[in-house]
């Protein structure tokens, strides 16, 4: 079951309670077989929406009993996202290698391409598996090596041999956060260098991320945005940064 639909479900359910203990909550889930690992690093997604807040043991949650989010903040992030990635799209030819990384505005992003996509490579099993279901993408390279859960990617022990073997036109990534003044940044060190590895030996590089990462809590930098080919962003995005850059395109 794929994350946003997952998601949809939580919120069916939470929108019955103000409060649910954690026990309770993965009880529901786990009857539909998800892992509670799987829900648990949902829910942390979930929480930085501001649909719900952890607490020991519970879940606190912040949205309407009436069968309506109040806020409406999980689906408007989502529609977002869907944005970006047709407007990413648009920055595709037909005969393109590419490279994908991990998350799920990349998810949306591969789900829709319409282009021929000669090779798409990637280390993110979610992005894998978005790719064989489209066919409009020829053929899916998959970088192996010690695969990390929580982000459901692999970090490969030598990720430069990809990109020696093949020549990437593009890359396309995402980023937990970003700040004023263009930082681009993930939560994992090692992912962070595949991401690099794929920038430097890319002929263009496309940031897709939406407006609610600016801020958000992350040490590792990838990339400035004077350094990316095209940021493709939401119309919220800081007006500052606007203003900064000029390669920031903006998905309507």
């Amino acid at each position: 079951m794929h994350k946003i639909e997952r998601k949809k479900l939580y919120l069916k359910e939470l929108e019955k309670h103000s409060f649910i203990t954690m026990t309770d909550f993965l009880d529901t889930f786990e009857k539909e077989g998800i892992k509670s690992a799987t829900i648990r690093r949902d829910l942390k997604e979930l929480e930085v929406t501001g649909a719900i807040t952890l607490t020991f043991g519970g879940i606190n949650v912040n949205i309407g009993n009436e069968n309506q989010v109040k806020d409406n903040v999980v689906n408007k992030n989502l529609d977002k996202k869907h944005k970006i990635a047709l407007k990413a799209n648009e920055f595709l030819e037909d005969g393109d290698m590419i490279y994908c990384g991990a998350g799920t505005t990349i998810e949306e992003f591969v789900t829709n391409i319409s282009k021929t996509i000669r090779l798409l490579v990637t280390n993110s099993l979610s992005v894998l598996q978005k790719a064989v279901a489209n066919p409009d993408i020829k053929d899916v390279v998959l970088m192996g090596g010690l695969f990390r859960e929580k982000s459901q990617v692999f970090i490969p022990g030598n990720a430069n041999k990809y990109f020696q073997e093949f020549r990437i036109h593009k890359a396309f990534y995402s980023a937990i956060a970003f700040d004023k003044i263009g930082n681009a940044f993930d939560d994992f060190l090692p992912e962070n260098n595949v991401i690099k590895m794929a920038i430097e030996n890319s002929e263009q590089n496309y940031l897709l991320v939406d407006s609610t990462k600016l801020n958000n809590y992350a040490i590792n930098p990838i990339v400035n945005m004077i350094n990316v080919t095209n940021v493709i962003s939401d119309q919220e995005i800081n007006k500052d940064l606007l203003t900064k850059f000029n390669n920031i395109v903006i998905a309507k």
